[in-house]
């Protein structure tokens, strides 16, 4: 009994390791099929699966599941030339007898029946030692994975677990990560080309990026515009050429590049005196003189006012009739850069600044009839000569004075002053009036007396004309102030009123300019004359400049009162201006010159 209990533990222990180690052969072919395909599965506690720990295979069951092998009809599980059903059943077989002889079995009997079991269990040993050989052959021994990849012992066989990089029985065949990574963050990117080589990969980048995916984009303006383009902002271009840095610089006012084939730094000083459109004043000419990174104008000649960028003439007849005489008036004339006076009046005699009378009536009455009264004319040769009353005539020489017959009693003059003649009457009608007995009205646009387009309004002694919106004044002879508009081109200026200085803006008046230039290119400005009406903060009058084509872009500033602005340069191609005035103080306006700074491209 004692035997039987031994021979029934180790056979036992010997037929669970037959039955894991047929799991072990079967589970391994299907994930060496499995790891061919390179297909994962998702592994959750439902699902078997099969995995590696420190180099030993590992089966898992989903939970509350269990291991099966199940054969057909007549079929049956080997290990080697093992069978190992019949390794199982003979174990049950064993187990029953052990349990009948247990159960009462004595004498002659139990001992040849235990003789026979013993028999069985040798043999089925042998087997179990045969299976344990086979199974403890190392094939991973001989080193049969290549390129790193990792060797799974299997039964009788083994299993090669490759790097992503390699595939194959043996991990030993290339994998193209060119053809597997494209279109994927791992590819080569930004127009990269990629080359696969064995066991990895490179990219080929175009000039303007760099790094193993081609993902870093070169920044040639990185170093700072100021160590670049020195007087100038650097702007980042595309490379053309691989290894060659591309950028360009825009200069600031004052500075441009060297010239042909040189530095693309604003390193060197623009002569602004020697531009095709001078920066100061051309008419008058005023001297300009350049500096390092700037220039400057000289003072506006004799006649002239302004700050040299700009200069006006000097109305000298504005003040005290420019020295010409007042009595009597002689018209002083203002000319570009001086004025004259006129000459003196008819019986003044002078230069036109002082006029001498000359006095006609001391000289036989001035030529007068002997009964008429001669009066002296300021500015005048001839005098006035009056008959007497109850005589009629003009006065002059001996026949200027005749006795009246009464032609003017009653006046027969309707809008009009009777002169009694020696043989009638003449009417002086009153203005507006015409006619014999002056009875008839004038038409005052008959004459055409409205401008520019104007319509004429007659009316008693007057007219009226409805000008044009261009037009204004009584004749619609003034040309009306222009505030705002869209300005484009390389160069030019516009003010605001028309003649800014020589005449002021208007009240009330809100209005904008909008320069454009070509997309490549900025705007630079400055101000010739700049007069508006000041405060601290710019509350009343001002002129607002944005940088772009709105007022909702980025505003460079509010100016006002007479200090010129300074210099300004877009950072895009257009510039917006804002002029507003309120309802009480105006001044003599602006001016604004705009142009195209030369730093080329």
């Amino acid at each position: 009994m004692a035997r039987a209990e031994g021979c029934g533990g180790p056979l036992g222990l010997r037929a669970s390791l037959c039955v894991l180690l047929l799991l072990c052969a079967a589970l391994a072919q299907g994930t060496t099929s499995a790891e061919k395909s390179r297909q994962r599965r998702d592994i959750s506690s439902d699902q078997p699966r099969v995995s590696t720990e420190s180099g030993q295979l590992v089966f898992h069951t989903g939970n509350g599941k269990a291991i099966e092998f199940r054969t057909g009809t007549g079929g049956e599980v080997r290990i080697g030339d093992i069978s190992l059903s019949e390794s199982l059943a003979q174990v049950r077989t064993n187990q029953k007898d052990i349990v009948d002889l247990k159960a009462g079995a004595t004498g002659v009997n139990v001992t040849a029946a235990i003789h026979q079991l013993d028999v069985k269990i040798q043999t089925l040993d042998g087997k179990v030692t045969t299976i344990e050989q086979d199974m403890g052959l190392t094939a991973c021994a001989s080193s049969p994975c290549l390129n790193g990849a990792h060797c799974v012992n299997l039964y009788k066989s083994f299993y090669c677990v490759c790097p992503s990089n390699w595939k194959g029985t043996r991990c030993n065949e290339d994998v193209n990560e060119c053809q597997i990574y494209a279109g994927t963050p791992m590819g080569c990117q930004n127009g990269g080309t990629c080359h696969n080589t064995p066991g990895t990969y490179s990219c080929s980048c175009t000039p303007e990026f760099t790094g193993p995916h081609c993902v870093t984009k070169f920044d040639d303006c990185q170093a700072g515009s100021q160590a670049l383009c020195v007087h100038g902002v650097c702007v980042d271009g595309v490379r053309i050429n691989p290894n060659e840095p591309r950028f360009e610089c825009i200069c600031e006012g004052g500075y441009t590049q060297p010239g042909a084939g040189g530095s693309p730094a604003c390193s060197a000083d623009l002569d602004e005196c020697a531009q095709p459109i001078p920066p100061c004043s051309a008419n008058p000419p005023v001297s300009c003189f350049n500096t390092v990174g700037s220039y400057y104008c000289g003072a506006c000649p004799s006649g002239w006012q302004g700050n040299g960028y700009s200069c006006t003439d000097v109305n000298e007849c504005a003040m005290g009739n420019g020295g010409c005489s007042t009595v009597p008036p002689v018209q002083c004339l203002n000319t570009m850069g001086s004025y004259h006076c006129g000459p003196c009046p008819s019986g003044y005699e002078g230069d036109g600044r002082t006029c001498t009378a000359v006095e006609v009536c001391s000289i036989n009455n001035g030529g007068c009839h002997s009964l008429a009264t001669c009066t002296a004319v300021p500015g005048s040769s001839l005098p006035i000569c009056t008959c007497p009353p109850g005589y009629l005539g003009n006065g002059y020489g001996p026949n200027g004075c005749v006795a009246s017959a009464g032609n003017c009693n009653p006046n027969p003059c309707v809008h009009g002053h009777c002169i009694e003649q020696t043989t009638g009457f003449v009417c002086a009608c009153e203005a507006g009036w015409s006619g014999t007995i002056c009875n008839q009205n004038i038409n005052e646009c008959a004459s055409s007396p409205c401008l520019n387009g104007g319509t004429c309004v007659d009316g008693t002694d007057s007219y009226s004309c409805t000008c044009t919106s261009s037009w204004t004044g009584t004749n619609c002879q003034t040309p009306t102030q222009v505030c705002g508009g869209w300005l484009s081109g390389p160069a030019g200026s516009f003010s605001y009123p028309n003649t800014p200085g020589s005449e002021t803006y208007d009240h009330q008046v809100s209005c904008a300019w909008v320069i454009e230039v070509a997309s490549n290119q900025v705007v630079r400005i400055t101000f010739p004359f700049f007069h508006l009406e000041g405060g601290s903060t710019c509350q009343f009058d001002w002129l607002q400049i944005h940088d772009g084509s709105s007022a909702s872009t980025h505003m460079l500033g509010k100016f006002c009162g007479t200090t010129v602005p300074s210099e300004l340069i877009s950072s895009h191609n257009t510039l917006y201006f804002w002029f507003r005035s309120d309802h009480s103080v105006n001044a003599g306006g602006f001016t604004c010159r705009m142009g195209v700074p030369r730093c080329p491209v």
